[in-house]
């Protein structure tokens, strides 16, 4: 597509082999019933700072049914999102996939940069699944559940930026991830939560108005260095075993928490300022019902 103004009223389905690209300056409203499906192909949108891409619904109370990119085996090819604007979408179905993201990547590595992410009514605003990812100048606001998802993957976070948050800012399960310069503010559960068997190296966090700060569960490693948390909800660091069949969970870091009060079950390991917090014997479902 080359600049100018779209009304997408189908879907769009781009074949197995062929990528989709979208240039600077290119502004598309979707359909209530639309997405853009890209298999085994790479989605290339390129803005730039004076002539963003902005995709987003015909209608302001509809919205339109995401991206899904899924490569048949993961390579060093990238797909990039360079000054895009993406807002009032939901998680991606076509009647046949069903999916819990908005902006799926699956088998498909991304450089996602310079971009804004706004109103996603999915269960994951991006969703990145078996995937090597660059993603830098963020910015998420409101949505309705998680911020980033990411399953499996390996990649790093860095300058940017979390607000109004429903459910987790960063939900990291299974990965290898690094997080630098990133500021997170006003979300419903963890700024980050970090489970199955994830190591996170996390710097230079700015955390506010979280339920829980970070959360390392699982056999997950967490190292941190200039965390700052404020105004929390509930816990700054907590650090347990949700599920039986893993092993406990360790976090370390150096924190300017002024929240003080940090959660490590039986068995898990929990160090702040070179000081070990002490381990208690708790009920996990208790601190997901909220009756801890």
């Amino acid at each position: 597509m080359s600049k100018g103004n779209y009304n997408i009223n189908y879907p769009i389905i781009v074949l197995p082999g062929y990528n989709l690209i979208i240039e600077e300056g290119v502004n598309i409203k979707m359909a209530e019933d639309t997405y853009i499906m890209i298999m085994d192909g790479l989605l290339k949108l390129q803005g730039s700072a004076d002539s963003p891409i902005k995709i987003t619904s015909q209608l302001k109370d509809n919205y339109w049914k995401g991206i899904y990119v899924n490569k048949s085996s993961k390579n060093d090819v990238y797909s990039t999102l360079n000054h895009v604007k993406i807002s009032n979408f939901t998680y991606f179905d076509n009647k046949f996939i069903q999916l819990t993201g908005g902006l799926n990547f699956i088998n498909s590595n991304v450089k996602l940069t310079n971009s804004f992410v706004e109103k996603s009514y999915a269960e994951d605003a991006i969703n990145l699944v078996n995937s090597n990812f660059i993603i830098s100048d963020l910015d998420i606001k409101n949505s309705k559940s998680d911020g980033i998802d990411v399953d499996f993957g390996e990649g790093k976070i860095s300058r940017s930026s979390f607000n109004n948050i429903v459910g987790d800012a960063i939900d990291l399960s299974g990965s290898k991830i690094s997080i630098d310069q990133v500021n997170i503010k006003n979300i419903g559960d963890k700024a980050i939560s970090v489970g199955e068997n994830t190591q996170l190296e996390v710097t230079n966090a700015i955390i506010s108005y979280s339920r829980i700060g970070i959360a390392s569960k699982d056999a997950s490693n967490v190292i941190g260095s200039n965390i700052n948390i404020s105004n929390c909800g509930l816990f700054d660091f907590a650090v347990y075993q949700k599920k039986e069949y893993f092993s406990g969970a360790t976090l370390k870091t150096e924190t300017n928490s002024s929240c003080n009060k940090s959660l490590v079950q039986l068995g898990n390991e929990l160090i702040i300022n070179n000081k070990k917090i002490a381990e208690k014997k708790f009920n996990v479902k208790k601190l997901y019902d909220g009756t801890l």
